[in-house]
């Protein structure tokens, strides 16, 4: 009988921890996001002081492949294509083992967006507006209107999706990203600057309304 009770208070004990420790496993892997945003921020700036202040648009995937251009500011040795830590979210699996995205699962703001507009690609950073509203990098999930860390099942696409980015002025925050409910890549929330309310927005020129 003390055996059966020991084995039922063990079992209840497990009950409430797993959850707990559920969730440090997520915060923990959320934080190492935080970090590699971090890092990828710090590799964009460091380029870009050796090349006139900016990170030229030279392709129409700069988005992906402004990788190629800072990843030697990293530390990493030439030609290394995948496998990159730093470029990795320990949240995803798709985007990381794509050669289309270029093995990483963090995107630039280099997007063309068909407004004459090219986000910061081939912008000089001393040039933005409102530095610490602008996005510069940030998990590829929050501008398809998903989250990594917080999703929606079956993979939901949904307003407020959150996701880790990086900002023209250095820090990195956990923020929401509008959707505007569309079906379909023209309506992923990278295309169109947010309603007032929310902490970033794409466009150099443009001032984000409080």
């Amino acid at each position: 009988m003390e055996l059966l009770v020991v084995i039922a208070v063990i079992a209840i004990l497990a009950a409430l921890l797993l959850p707990a420790l559920s969730s440090a496993k997520a915060s923990a892997k959320r934080t190492a996001c935080a970090s590699h945003v971090r890092q990828i921020a710090f590799g964009v700036f460091l380029y870009t002081d050796e090349h006139g202040d900016r990170l030229d648009y030279f392709t129409n995937d700069i988005y992906y492949a402004y990788k190629d251009c800072i990843a030697p500011y990293l530390g990493v040795p030439p030609n290394v294509g995948s496998n990159i830590a730093v470029f990795d979210c320990p949240m995803e699996t798709g985007f990381f083992q794509s050669a289309a995205a270029h093995f990483t699962s963090y995107g630039f703001n280099g997007l063309d967006r068909g407004t004459n507009d090219f986000g910061l690609a081939g912008r000089k950073l001393a040039t933005v507006r409102q530095p610490a509203k602008t996005a510069m990098v940030g998990e590829i999930a929050g501008g398809l209107a998903l989250s990594w860390h917080n999703p929606w099942p079956q993979g939901q696409q949904h307003n407020n999706a959150q996701a880790e980015a990086g900002f023209v002025d250095g820090h990195v925050s956990y923020i929401k990203l509008y959707w505007n409910g569309g079906g379909g890549f023209a309506n992923f929330p990278f295309w169109y600057e947010p309603p007032p309310g929310y902490e970033y927005k794409w466009t150099a020129n443009y001032t984000r309304p409080i």
